[in-house]
């Protein structure tokens, strides 16, 4: 299997890919964050990616071609700009998911 991770670098993300990477089934996971992660595991990749950029989406997912796709990335914090935590939030799973599409 090939993951791709966005908000791979978080806490949850980073357990995650930690927890994928011991899989015999796993090929290959791409964490995909606005910044690296803390420490790299076996079979595991980064790129920059920020979940409202739909062009840069669109481009990483046609790219890799991944059999799953997990988001993670959200902002934690409250921030006062409402419309980026939208975006973020709500919008980057409407953006990963539209780009999905199975593998030929």
């Amino acid at each position: 299997m090939r993951y791709l991770v966005t908000g791979g670098s978080g806490y949850i993300g980073s357990r995650l890919v930690e927890r994928l990477s011991q899989s015999n089934d796993t090929e290959r996971i791409l964490i995909c964050d606005i910044r690296p992660p803390a420490s790299f595991r076996p079979k595991a990749e980064f790129k920059q990616l920020d979940v409202t950029d739909k062009a840069r989406v669109r481009e990483v997912i046609e790219q890799e071609k991944p059999d799953v796709l997990i988001h993670l990335a959200f902002l934690l914090n409250p921030i006062h700009d409402e419309f980026r935590m939208y975006e973020v939030d709500v919008g980057g799973p409407r953006t990963c998911s539209r780009r999905l599409r199975p593998r030929a």
